[in-house]
């Protein structure tokens, strides 16, 4: 009797855990289909609703609507929230000014420092600032030749020649990675097999 009472908790105790990685599931894609569905807003009404402090969960939508429209310019879809709360933005972001709008980098980089030292009335936080810069991860990306690894439909081993002089430089100036690119570079190199 007591070997029965086990066996049915442990299969309750694992139904329940099933019912709840589910709901968990579910309650994470609300919110982004919330958003994909939500009203488009004029500029003045974002304007509006970026003010306002208390906000609905449908006002919480339709702002995050219209700035994923705003940002992407393009129709916002139940992928681009999902992809755009992975993080997609900043690699985007990197991947187009390494690539297509490298000569518009500059510009935006010193726009960005005007901004911050207007915004500081002439001074400002030096983390915030290089933050902010992009020139400075754009050329290290370029230093380290990662454009070579950016053609579609060409696949890489970690032991090609390629990768291998590409570990190895990185290895090299993990250091100067972790500043730029916040990606940290273990020094011990592992032989592949």
């Amino acid at each position: 009797m007591v070997n029965c009472d086990r066996h049915w908790k442990g299969r309750l105790r694992h139904r329940n855990r099933h019912v709840m990685i589910v709901l968990g599931i579910i309650a994470l894609a609300q919110p982004a289909a919330g958003i994909a569905d939500s009203d488009e807003l004029s500029g003045t009404e974002l304007k509006k609703l970026q003010d306002k402090r208390a906000k609905t969960k449908t006002e919480r939508h339709q702002q995050r609507l219209a700035e994923l429209s705003r940002r992407y310019e393009i129709d916002v879809t139940l992928e681009l929230v999902e992809k755009d709360d992975n993080g997609w933005y900043p690699q985007l972001r990197m991947h187009y000014y390494l690539t297509l709008g490298r000569e518009f980098l500059t510009n935006r980089d010193t726009k960005r420092a005007k901004a911050q030292l207007e915004a500081g009335e002439n001074s400002v936080c030096q983390p915030d600032f290089n933050k902010g810069q992009l020139l400075p991860a754009v050329l290290l990306l370029e230093n380290l030749q990662l454009l070579q690894f950016l053609t579609p439909d060409v696949q890489l081993r970690g032991s090609d020649e390629k990768m291998v002089e590409f570990k190895a430089l990185a290895v090299v100036h993990r250091h100067v990675i972790k500043n730029y690119l916040n990606v940290s570079i273990l020094e011990k190199h592992t032989p592949i097999a």
